[in-house]
């Protein structure tokens, strides 16, 4: 009985770059969130006036950054379906 050898597949600089930019944009809209949910405990305490506004900067930049994210796997996700394409055309069209 043959063994069979199950082969790892090689990943590509941009699976690495989408998961930095998912691990940044999370925490940075988590960060964003609790800044924005304790603002009035910095300010009364801490006497710390921009902690809503800090939030919000942080939030805003989150989303954005997931976004992009999204955008690139969407990107990537499109290409390979037009080298798929491509293939096929070549295959009936010769």
């Amino acid at each position: 009985m043959k063994r069979r050898r199950w082969r790892r597949g090689r990943k590509s600089r941009g699976s690495m770059r989408s998961k930095v930019f998912i691990f940044l944009g999370v925490g940075l809209v988590a960060t964003g969130m609790s800044l924005l949910q304790f603002a009035w405990y910095f300010q009364w305490y801490h006497n710390f006036e921009y902690g809503h506004e800090i939030g919000c900067i942080m939030l805003y930049t989150g989303l954005s950054i997931l976004l992009a994210a999204i955008a690139s796997a969407l990107m990537s996700i499109a290409e390979k379906l037009e080298k798929l394409a491509q293939l096929l055309a070549t295959k009936i069209f010769g």
